[in-house]
């Protein structure tokens, strides 16, 4: 792209590609600031790609040097010192240079390298740009390897934020809200999830919360709570397990979610999980008790 497009919001963290995303990126973005050898480059990078290892060393591989420009003052005595009184004395062996900023907006930069310079920008909604570029950004780094792929084998029709979230729950978070039709469907989602540890952006959620309760299974289940709640998960099935025992041993005849509370002192509220069965227990009945009862 050989032109500065609007401004977009500033990513305030750093990328770490690897795979075949960081090697589509290298390939990429090292082609196109080659292209501009002999000219300075003035790369809007909003995103932090262009410190990405695979692309940094792409970039220098080809004699060019990235200097990121924050501080007027800093950025004028270090280009004056290392770049441009070489090149006014016609020294060889002076390096082309990369002139990034962390934004869009390359106006910010000195007039005289606006004058001078060729503007490129470096952005994840050019790598993907049939999804909604602030629900990309929002993902870590580490998914975008997983979201390349997806990209290539699925390759989505031009998709909203709703249908980017889903697209990414699907896809590179195995989550698929269609799926899970039952209670053993959904505490063996979030028992995966919570015992590996997997923590998402609030905004995915929201959206698996909100799908979920578009059919009447899981209308009383406390789903914003427990999750992204690693702790309140565990702690709504504690609560819960001895009704669901009580309940196998045939003990257990009331309907009242009042006695219900009572008897067992529910902090995760919801009457959620308190008519689990037998075939709700994703692992068996014993499996089940141990990891509950027992967990890391």
């Amino acid at each position: 792209m050989e032109q500065t497009p609007a401004a977009l919001p500033v990513v305030a963290y750093s990328i770490t590609a690897k795979g075949l995303f960081g090697a589509r990126l290298a390939r990429r973005y090292s082609a196109i600031i080659h292209a501009g050898i002999g000219h300075l480059t003035l790369a809007a990078d909003p995103d932090g790609l262009l410190p990405e290892a695979a692309l940094h060393e792409a970039i220098h591989g080809r004699g060019f040097e990235i200097v990121t420009f924050k501080d007027p003052v800093a950025f004028r005595f270090d280009y004056e010192s290392r770049f441009r009184s070489r090149q006014d004395r016609g020294e060889g062996g002076t390096p082309e240079v990369v002139v990034r900023i962390a934004s869009m907006d390359l106006s910010t930069l000195p007039h005289d390298l606006l004058q001078t310079g060729r503007p490129i920008s470096f952005g994840l909604s050019d790598l993907f740009p049939d999804l909604s570029y602030p629900i990309v950004a929002a993902i870590d780094r580490s998914e975008l390897d997983a979201l390349h792929c997806a990209q290539e084998r699925y390759k989505p029709n031009q998709l909203g934020a709703d249908a980017t979230k889903d697209f990414l729950l699907r896809h590179v978070f195995d989550l698929a809200p269609e799926l899970v039709k039952n209670p053993s469907d959904l505490l063996r989602v979030l028992l995966r999830r919570h015992y590996r540890r997997q923590r998402l952006p609030r905004l995915f959620d929201d959206r698996l919360a909100w799908l979920l309760r578009r059919g009447s299974a899981f209308v009383s289940w406390p789903l914003k709570t427990i999750i992204p709640n690693r702790d309140a998960f565990f702690a709504f099935l504690r609560e819960r397990w001895p009704l669901f025992l009580d309940r196998l041993a045939g003990t257990q005849t009331t309907v009242s979610l009042q006695d219900v509370e009572e008897k067992f002192g529910f902090e995760i509220g919801g009457t959620g999980g308190t008519a689990l069965r037998d075939r709700d227990a994703p692992y068996g009945r014993t499996g089940s008790e141990r990891r509950i009862r027992n967990r890391p």
